[in-house]
């Protein structure tokens, strides 16, 4: 016959068992679903830089040269 202490504790680790084990999967499940979130927000912010960032700029900066060329009255501009 089991003594009431052993039967504790063999129903304390059948508890930890059923508890834990699905307990940890949800939890690696939630932390790996911000690791996701994560790579998705870093490609999203390179696409952004990539696409959107450098052709802003690359338009500013021949938006510069053409109106400091129209300026300029040493530069004729054809005029259609």
């Amino acid at each position: 016959m089991i003594d009431e202490g052993e039967a504790h504790e063999q129903l304390r680790g059948v508890a930890a068992r059923v508890l834990v084990g699905p307990l940890a999967g949800i939890t690696e499940r939630f932390i790996a679903g911000f690791d996701q979130l994560r790579d998705t927000r870093n490609a999203i912010s390179l696409t952004y830089e990539n696409k959107v960032l450098r052709a802003s700029r690359e338009m500013a900066s021949l938006y510069a040269l053409v109106t400091n060329a129209t300026s300029d009255p040493t530069v004729k501009v054809p005029t259609g």
